[in-house]
């Protein structure tokens, strides 16, 4: 039968524990204790009851030893401006002492590196670098430089579209143009074809800006081997060059027609 608990005011069904009757919903006794003169009534915890203070204290123990590890590493989560000795700057999003999500990771030499950071790691190895002495790239990443495919845009006006590499060049760690690629000049003119190290070597095909085009073997950037040159889509030479010139044996054609 249902009745008032005196200590909480619930209507309850007090429960017997042999000895006394409890209060299920406040822990609060009466029994054997009521009817001794002077007596005040007894509180006893229920099972219900001890298992609520003892997750409350586990989750106060969770929480100090978050706050120490906060505290210890430096970096929680969320937005975070980390300087380093060297310099260097983040400035981002963290989560478990990681970059994770958008961030710009600013180097002491004036570069800049932004992009999309997941556990530590660029996401899809993609990002989005400016360089101290100006220009920038947009693309694959490997080991802090260019890899894989880009586009690198120079401070002239020109850009490359294409293959990276991360190599030493002149001693140097370099991300340069190796591979397929086509680099478009401020003038208009135009390079396709294979890189290495940074210039055209192999064959390729130069587009002049007044609608010309040389196509043929390069090397370090310059005409080296069998080449055709077109005048306004016309063959005007075929033949060999050196060192970016006519050298050896080839064919002149002219505009009448006639050839040399």
């Amino acid at each position: 039968m249902a009745e008032e608990c005196k200590h909480c005011g619930e209507e309850v069904v007090f429960e017997y524990d042999g000895v006394d009757q409890i209060c299920p919903a406040c822990g609060w006794t009466k029994g054997a204790s009521a009817s001794i003169p002077n007596a005040s009534p007894r509180f006893r915890p229920t099972a219900k009851k001890s298992r609520k203070w003892l997750l409350i204290l586990l989750a106060v123990v969770l929480a100090a030893i978050a706050i120490i590890i906060i505290r210890e590493t430096g970096v929680g989560a969320g937005h975070q401006n980390i300087r380093y000795a060297n310099g260097d700057r983040y400035v981002g999003e963290v989560r478990l002492n990681n970059f994770h999500g958008t961030g710009i990771y600013y180097f002491a030499s004036g570069a800049r590196l932004e992009g999309k950071f997941k556990n530590g790691e660029l996401v899809n190895n993609k990002v989005t670098m400016y360089f101290a002495a100006g220009g920038h790239y947009v693309g694959q990443y490997q080991d802090g430089l260019p890899h894989g495919q880009g586009i690198e845009y120079f401070v002239d006006g020109g850009r490359y579209e294409g293959q990276f590499r991360a190599l030493l060049v002149d001693e140097f760690p370099r991300g340069v143009a190796h591979g397929q690629g086509t680099y478009y000049s401020a003038d208009g003119d135009r390079y396709a074809g294979e890189f290495r190290d940074g210039r055209l070597n192999g064959q390729g095909i130069h587009y002049f800006a007044n609608g010309g085009r040389h196509e043929g073997e390069f090397q370090d950037g310059v005409y080296n081997g069998y080449g055709i040159e077109y005048l306004l889509g016309i063959k005007s030479y075929e033949g060999e060059f050196r060192d970016g010139k006519r050298n050896g044996q080839g064919i002149e054609y002219f505009p009448n027609g006639t050839r040399y």
